[in-house]
């Protein structure tokens, strides 16, 4: 009797091995996916193998092949949390940081328009001061007062459709909807 229970066990155990197999296939292939999208932006710093005129402003080789969804920084949320997301003309976003909040809190833009940041601090009354500025999740870069950043690479080359945060302290955000 122990005999058969041992088979019944047993051969249950070998369906469930290809379930489990495909189970760890699908991760491998989620963390290679995170992996070379990470790999794709590149680090804080400049990487010291590639010449300073191979590296756009993201920090990653234009040889990367980007555009493809599995390169594509995911959205934060599919709508934003703003009552009011103003379409973009033009090919530059700017975004202001002004003394209380950022300008415009919120941006409808297309995937062949940019993004500009300037630091504002010192409009309207206010002390300027230099911001630290988080645009791609872990990259930061730093603005003095008056100073500006303009990344070269369209949206639609680095970001999946849907809003993206920018964050310039705690708190103190601006959303940018890619369509």
């Amino acid at each position: 009797m122990a005999e058969g229970l041992c088979r019944v066990t047993l051969t249950a155990m070998s369906r469930r091995v290809p379930f489990v197999a495909a189970l760890v296939a699908a991760a491998v292939a989620a963390i290679v996916g995170l992996a070379a999208v990470l790999s794709g932006l590149g680090g804080d710093s400049p990487s010291a193998s590639r010449p300073a005129a191979a590296r756009d402003q993201l920090g990653s080789s234009p040889t990367a092949s980007v555009g493809s969804a599995r390169h594509l920084l995911p959205a934060t949320s599919r709508f934003p949390a703003a009552g009011v997301c103003g379409r973009t003309d033009g090919v530059l976003l700017t975004v202001r940081i002004e003394p209380d909040t950022p300008s415009p809190r919120c941006a409808s833009v297309d995937a062949h328009q940019r993004l500009r940041v300037v630091n504002r601090t010192g409009d309207h009354g206010g002390r300027s001061h230099k911001v630290t500025v988080v645009w791609i999740p872990g990259r930061r870069f730093t603005l003095k007062p008056g100073e500006s950043r303009t990344f070269q690479r369209d949206f639609g080359t680095y970001l999946a459709q849907g809003v993206h945060d920018l964050e310039a302290g705690p708190g103190y955000r601006s959303q940018i909807w890619l369509h």
